[in-house]
């Protein structure tokens, strides 16, 4: 029994409303700021991307940087950051 199929298989379904599902590796950028004052807020910006394309942008926020480093499972001392060399709202 076949499983998997090709779009040109499965592209009428589609178009009848048929739910289907599929799964593409992705490149998801995060970026990361605290707007200022003394709130220890951090505004997050998330840009999934498939190749060079976005395909989507989402935006949430987190009570701290410890919060934020658990929802993303980051060890405190990981070498994955990069510094932007400007100040910018995400």
């Amino acid at each position: 029994m076949k499983h998997v199929y090709s779009y040109s298989e499965v592209g009428a379904r589609i178009e009848q409303r048929t739910k289907t599902i599929f799964t593409r590796s992705a490149l998801v950028r995060v970026s990361v700021i605290k707007p200022g004052g003394k709130s220890h807020t951090i505004k997050v910006s998330i840009n999934l991307l498939i190749s060079s394309s976005s395909i989507g942008v989402f935006q949430c926020t987190y009570k701290n940087m410890l919060e934020f480093l658990e929802a993303f499972d980051i060890n405190e001392n990981e070498e994955i950051f990069e510094v932007c060399s400007y100040a910018s709202q995400p």
